[in-house]
């Protein structure tokens, strides 16, 4: 980047100075935005609390948003009518779904009449809800009444991203957090989504008596020289290996490929079974450093924290 940018400066720094000697106009300001007119700019504000009321988790702050008989459709075609229906929905939503926030952006607002504004603008869920990866369009009628912009019609649109998801798909069960205990030993990984669902990030500690004895991040994702699902683990002791995945039974398996901070190069097997959908056994076999056997490591079995996804 650095050599290209070497190159490209004295052509540019030339160029310009060419431009500059024989410019015969001056350079023209682009035009001044233009002024956003009370409404739009209450619609805008409209926008930002309906953010806040659905960040804040409560289904009566979004309620109180909305006409009486609004309606509103989904992403999928559902259908809402009313301010009650409109509420129970948010609230089972916020109920299975208690660390969700939202971003919205307004793209636009116009003026059907003084009482009357459409909204366009586009939303995106964080964290990621379950399944492919996308961000919502969405168009709003908003009306005055007593003087108040509310919600009178909303309807959203899934758009697709993107993404490697449809080769991830398998390991979506992942995502959270997980905790193993043996003795004073304990073992913590989260796993979350990368990239627009391109990857998994999977961080671990091992702590033993409550200090920490290790740790380290691995990466999950399709290789697409390979057309395999690989990982990349670095670790605390200044290791590395990469991994290639293949499905078994009712989980994965991985060959791994490393060395250590010195130079010894490393094997192994890793395999990962799905007991339920809160557990999962972890083992190590077939490892090797510097040609050298080494033994197995007992399986681990840890369960996911619901409390930290």
């Amino acid at each position: 980047m650095k050599r290209r940018l070497s190159v490209l400066v004295p052509f540019v720094l030339f160029f310009a100075g060419t431009q500059f000697v024989g410019a015969a106009e001056p350079v023209k300001e682009p035009p001044a935005a233009k002024p956003q007119s009370e409404a739009e700019q209450a619609i805008r504000k409209a926008a930002q609390e309906f953010d806040a009321a659905f960040n804040s988790g409560s289904a009566d702050k979004i309620a109180a948003l909305w006409t009486a008989d609004a309606e509103y459709v989904d992403e999928d075609g559902r259908r809402y009518a009313g301010r009650d229906a409109i509420k129970k929905e948010y609230a089972e939503f916020f109920a299975g779904n208690p660390q969700v926030k939202i971003r919205s952006a307004t793209d636009s607002v116009r003026l059907v009449n003084p009482t009357t504004a459409i909204e366009d603008g586009r939303a995106l869920l964080e964290p990621p809800p379950a399944g492919a990866p996308g961000t919502s369009r969405y168009s709003a009628v908003y009306v005055q009444q007593d003087g108040k912009w509310l919600l009178s019609s909303v309807h959203d649109m899934r758009v697709e991203r993107p993404s490697n998801y449809h080769q991830m798909d398998d390991f979506e069960w992942l995502i959270g957090t997980w905790r193993a205990t043996n003795g004073k030993v304990q073992l913590e990984t989260k796993c979350r989504w990368l990239a627009n669902k391109s990857f998994i990030e999977r961080n671990y500690v091992v702590t033993d008596g409550g200090l920490p004895s290790s740790s380290g991040v691995q990466i999950i994702g399709w290789d697409p020289e390979l057309q395999q699902l690989c990982s990349w683990t670095f670790s605390s002791d200044a290791g590395h290996a990469k991994n290639v995945w293949r499905p078994q039974g009712a989980g994965w398996v991985s060959q791994a490929s490393g060395v250590q901070a010195d130079g010894t190069k490393t094997t192994g097997v890793t395999s990962l079974r799905r007991i339920d959908d809160n557990t999962l056994e972890l083992k190590s076999t077939d490892r090797t450093a510097g040609g050298v056997q080494l033994p197995d490591l007992q399986p681990v079995i840890l369960k996911r924290d619901v409390a930290k996804p």
